[in-house]
C-alpha cells in the first residue's frame, strides 16, 4: 500500500489560511452590506424620482386632456347651436307659417338636408380600466355627463359630401318609417333649393310610383323637373342610370375639370350656365337591378356626390340579393343607416359611423298629405 505524504508544514498552512478568513470574513461582510444598502438606496432614490416623474406627467396629462374635452364640448355646443339656427332659417318646421308666406331662405347653401337628431353620449362598458381606480372612474363620469348636458345635436345628410345615404331595414314598419325618411328629405330638398335647381329621378319598380305621386306635381311645371315620370322596368331604369352616369361624365369632363372641387363651388360662379343637383330615388332596392344597372349605380355612387347627384336607397332585407352584386361595393361610397324599433313604441336610426353607430337618433318624419299638398 502507498500512502500520501503531505509537506511537514501542511497543517500550520492550513490553520494560517483558517485563521485569515476568520479574522476577514466579517469585514468583507460588513462592506459587502454597506455596499448592498447604498445599491438600494440608489435604486429606490432613482425609482422615487422616476415614479414621481410619471405621476407629474400623468397628471398633467388629465388635466390637458381634461381642459381639451371641455373645450370641445364647448365648441360641439357652438357649433350645434350654429347649425340649428341655420337648421331653423332655411329648414322651418312643416306647420310654420313660412310656407305659407313664402318667407325662408332658399339657396344652394342648402344641400345639407336634416335628417334628425341625436343625442351624444360616452358610453361605458362593464370591463371599463378606469373602474378599478373610482376616483378616476368618478372623473370620468362626471365629464361624460358634460357631454350629455348639451342636449340633442343635429343630423344631417350632405348632398355633395355623402353621396348616397342606404337606409337598411328588417320589418315592414322599419321599411315604412325608412320610406317616410326618403320622403321628408326629397320634400326638405325641393323646399330648400332654388326653383329648377334640383331634379329628381324616383325608380320604384314594386310600388310602381304609388307613395311618389305627390312629388309628380312638379312635372306640371316642368317635367325635367321630375324625369318626366317614375320608371319601373329594368330597361328603363339601366338607361337613366346610364344617363345619369354619362351627365356626371360630362360635369367633370367639361365643367370642374381641375378648376373646382365640387358642383357647388362651380355653380357659385356660373351664374345662367349653373347646373341643376340630382337626386336619384330608390324604392324597394335591390327590385329592378340588372347587371348594367348595378355598373352604373356604382359609378354614381363614387363619383357622383362631388357632381351633385346624390342616391336615396330604401334596401328592405325582404328583397332578394342578386349574385353579381357585391353589397360592400354598395357601401362604400355612401352612407349606410338602420332603422330598428326602440324599445318602447318608437324607432331608433343609427348609421354605420365609428363615432355615431352606438348613438341612436331620433329622424325627422314629413309632415301629413294635406300640408304636402298645400306647400307643393
Amino acid at each position: 500500500r502507498r500512502h500520501t505524504r503531505w509537506p511537514s508544514d501542511w497543517s500550520s498552512d492550513v490553520c494560517s489560511s483558517d485563521l485569515t478568513l476568520n479574522t476577514q470574513y466579517p469585514e468583507r461582510l460588513a462592506n459587502l452590506r454597506v455596499a448592498q444598502d447604498k445599491a438600494i438606496a440608489g435604486f429606490q432614490q432613482k425609482s422615487k424620482a422616476t415614479l414621481d416623474s410619471l405621476n407629474a406627467a400623468f397628471r398633467y396629462s388629465q388635466k390637458y386632456l381634461t381642459s381639451r374635452w371641455i373645450d370641445g364640448i364647448k365648441a360641439l355646443d357652438q357649433i350645434g347651436k350654429a347649425t340649428d339656427e341655420q337648421i331653423h332659417e332655411r329648414f322651418p318646421i312643416w306647420h310654420s307659417d313660412a310656407f305659407s308666406t313664402e318667407q325662408w331662405k332658399r339657396d344652394e347653401a342648402s344641400l345639407a338636408l336634416p335628417l334628425g337628431r341625436f343625442k351624444p353620449r360616452q358610453p361605458f362598458t362593464e370591463d371599463h380600466p378606469a373602474k378599478s381606480r373610482p376616483v378616476e372612474y368618478q372623473i370620468l363620469r362626471e365629464l361624460a355627463s358634460k357631454l350629455e348636458s348639451i342636449g340633442d345635436l343635429p343630423l344631417a345628410y350632405d348632398l355633395i359630401g355623402n353621396g348616397g345615404l342606404i337606409l337598411r331595414t328588417e320589418d315592414p314598419e322599419c321599411r315604412e318609417q325608412a320610406q317616410l325618411v326618403m320622403r321628408n328629405l326629397l320634400l326638405r330638398a325641393v323646399t330648400a333649393l332654388p326653383a329648377g335647381m334640383l331634379q329628381v329621378t324616383v325608380i320604384d319598380p314594386e310600388g310602381l310610383g304609388k307613395k311618389y305621386s305627390w312629388l309628380m306635381h312638379l312635372a306640371d311645371i316642368d317635367p325635367e323637373l321630375v324625369n318626366h315620370r317614375v320608371w319601373t322596368q329594368p330597361i328603363h331604369i339601366a338607361n337613366q342610370l346610364a344617363l345619369t352616369t354619362r351627365h356626371i361624365e360630362d360635369v367633370i369632363q367639361q365643367s370642374l375639370r381641375n378648376q373646382y372641387r365640387n358642383l357647388y363651388e362651380y355653380n357659385q360662379k356660373a351664374g345662367p350656365m349653373a347646373i341643376p343637383y340630382r337626386i336619384i330615388v330608390w324604392s324597394g332596392f335591390p327590385f329592378g337591378l340588372d347587371d348594367a344597372s348595378w355598373q352604373s349605380l356604382c359609378s354614381i355612387l363614387s363619383s357622383g356626390s362631388r357632381c351633385g347627384v346624390g342616391v336615396l336607397i330604401d334596401w328592405p332585407s325582404s328583397i332578394q340579393w342578386p349574385t353579381f352584386a357585391d353589397t360592400e361595393k354598395l357601401t362604400e361610397f355612401a352612407l349606410l343607416g338602420h332603422i330598428q324599433k326602440s324599445s318602447g313604441n318608437g324607432f331608433d336610426f343609427s348609421l354605420d359611423i365609428p363615432e355615431l353607430k352606438s348613438l341612436p337618433g331620433r329622424i325627422e318624419l314629413p309632415p301629413d298629405e294635406a300640408t304636402v299638398a298645400a306647400i307643393m
